[in-house]
């Protein structure tokens, strides 16, 4: 085991005890709901159902430490680096660069619900203004999720590599950050499209064409980041709705819908981009997608971690777009494991200096 990862184990061995007893006496129930059902976060699965190694590499002042290549579309290696401080006067510091579990996706079929809450309704007497609705000649090729984002900036926590310019926003605890019931573009893709005209652009022949490149590239690792409308053999990223309009398990939906939602919070301003030579000091405001910015692991149902699982060797985590025999097709259970968490990991290039840590 890692000396990262060891320290992670400890730190969260503590975490993890306080919040299942909190977890347990709050979210007790004698049968288990299939509608909604648990997903046990606040418990040892913080430890067993996240593979700690998805921190690496880790790159300091321009060295690489552990396994891995740093993505596509990050800094350029450098020992030193300088950031202003608040009355303008810079500060030298050394380059940063890692994986941050930042997100936690939920990716639900029943409005409101919340395994990662312990399998309660987060809401349950509004008026559900982007929850489902009725379609009229249905097709079983359209699949509806509804989707809730919590903020989940674990090693920020744990305090652990904690430079205030190497957080990717300014989150310190789990929050929940938004609800698509509360979106009414979430249930309309045409009124999704006064968000999002660019969607006319991508249901072009080019553009179809580039999503084929983009599920290619995606399948050894590497997304296209030119390819915006695209997430790689997942299906179109648009329209920015609920709505998966393409026929496939509920691996590869849950994860199109929840990377849907993922550049909905960047159109929005709710995400913002981290790598890159111009974020050193701080992150930039970007209203579509950097797809190599970010890597996804599945919580729940089934977790995913390195190692052999299924016969298939694992890496713990997944690009957007990845086509889904590669990691997920048997990472949902019928009843009580067709609802879907996934964690979300975002590289993060920042200048560390004395002055920037945490007291």
């Amino acid at each position: 085991m890692s000396t990262v990862r060891r320290s992670i184990v400890i730190a969260l061995l503590v975490f993890c005890t306080t919040a299942a007893h909190a977890a347990s006496t709050e979210t007790q129930t004698d049968t288990i709901n299939p509608s909604c059902p648990d997903a046990n976060v606040f418990s040892g699965k913080l430890i067993s159902a996240i593979d700690w190694d998805n921190v690496y590499p880790i790159r300091i002042a321009g060295a690489t430490l552990g396994g891995g290549e740093v993505p596509e579309g990050a800094a350029e290696d450098q020992i030193a680096c300088a950031c202003p401080d608040n009355n303008g006067m810079y500060r030298f510091g050394i380059q940063m660069g890692m994986w941050r579990p930042v997100r936690l996706i939920e990716v639900v079929r029943v409005a409101n619900c919340s395994p990662a809450m312990g399998g309660t309704m987060i809401q349950s007497n509004t008026k559900l203004i982007g929850g489902p609705k009725e379609r009229k000649g249905g097709t079983d090729d359209v699949h509806f999720y509804n989707v809730n984002v919590w903020a989940f900036p674990l090693t920020t926590m744990l305090e652990l590599f904690t430079s205030v310019r190497c957080g990717p926003d300014m989150y310190m605890d789990i929050d929940l950050i938004t609800l698509s019931t509360v979106d009414p573009t979430w249930n309309d893709d045409e009124l999704s499209l006064m968000f999002s005209p660019e969607a006319f652009i991508f249901a072009t022949p080019p553009a179809l064409a580039l999503q084929l490149a983009d599920a290619a590239s995606s399948a050894m690792g590497k997304p296209l980041n030119k390819a915006i409308g695209s997430a790689g053999a997942w299906g179109s990223m648009y329209p920015l709705s609920g709505n998966g309009l393409t026929t496939g398990s509920p691996p590869q939906i849950s994860s199109l819908i929840g990377t849907k939602y993922l550049a909905k919070l960047h159109r929005i301003g709710f995400a913002k981009r981290s790598m890159g030579n111009d974020v050193m000091c701080g992150p930039k405001y970007a209203s579509t997608l950097t797809k190599t910015q970010y890597r996804l692991s599945t919580f729940f149902p089934v977790p995913e971690i390195s190692g052999d699982q299924a016969g298939i060797t694992n890496k713990g985590y997944h690009v957007i777009g990845e086509p889904t025999f590669l990691w997920g097709e048997w990472r949902n259970r019928p009843g009580t494991g067709e609802d879907f968490l996934y964690i979300v990991w975002s590289w993060v290039d920042c200048c560390a200096s004395k002055e920037g840590q945490l007291q």
